[in-house]
């Protein structure tokens, strides 16, 4: 999977997208991965552990948790979470109880000095039901791939000195049944030190994750070698 992930990574365009579409969505010429083997109870551990207590920093719902520009510090899935210098910028979508986001990222060159591709892409999260603001859903703009994405908000704290939104999310679409993930979002792109470092652990913990299992973003940044 992590192939497949990294082939699209370097060479999508708007003829790949194409062919994916046709092949993977409309007619079906190619076997989708199947989903991976821990997806759905990690899922459903998620979801019980939410419901049961839910994270006091999602009480606000989708607007007021993604408002400006977050950037991902750390990531669990090495195929989606770890880019470099993953810049999220978000705005209030007209219609309904959601947000637009532009995504984006650097892809490493391997063995190429230090270059990089620039890639983006905008995606509309929503909530779609008040009574639990911590579960919402990701979708590209424009719908692609038959793609969805439950995002899980494990805890936030969108106003504290350190800020920061964790969230845990688990997706398919046509060419992948099920897929999982973490980002931790600051506004900084630098991880939680601290009393927001230990509230990170706790809320990691209610769904069986810890710390460790995390790794850093690299958010340095640096130019484009010459």
């Amino acid at each position: 999977p992590t192939g497949q992930v990294r082939c699209m990574d370097l060479y999508e365009d708007e003829a790949m997208e194409r062919f994916v579409d046709c092949a993977m969505t409309e007619h079906r010429c190619l076997r989708p991965l199947p989903a991976d083997p821990d997806v759905a109870a990690d899922r459903a551990r998620t979801r019980e552990a939410l419901q049961a207590r839910p994270p006091p920093g999602a009480r606000g719902g989708v607007r007021e948790l993604f408002t400006g520009t977050w950037r991902v510090a750390m990531g669990l899935n090495p195929a989606f979470d770890l880019f470099d210098c993953q810049e999220h910028a978000f705005r209030p979508d007209e219609t309904g109880d959601a947000v637009v986001g532009n995504f984006s990222y650097r892809v490493p060159l391997g063995g190429r000095g230090g270059h990089w591709l620039q890639r983006s892409a905008l995606k509309r999260i929503s909530q779609p039901r008040a009574a639990e603001p911590w579960a919402l859903e990701l979708r590209p703009e424009p719908l692609r791939m038959e793609y969805l994405d439950r995002w899980f908000v494990l805890g936030a704290e969108p106003g504290a000195q350190d800020p920061w939104v964790a969230v845990r999310y688990f997706g398919a679409n046509s060419a992948w049944l099920g897929y999982g993930g973490l980002s931790l979002y600051t506004r900084s792109g630098r991880p939680p030190a601290g009393a927001a470092e230990a509230a990170v652990r706790e809320a990691l913990g209610r769904v069986g994750l810890g710390w460790e299992k995390l790794t850093v973003v690299n958010n340095s940044c640096p130019p484009q070698p010459a």
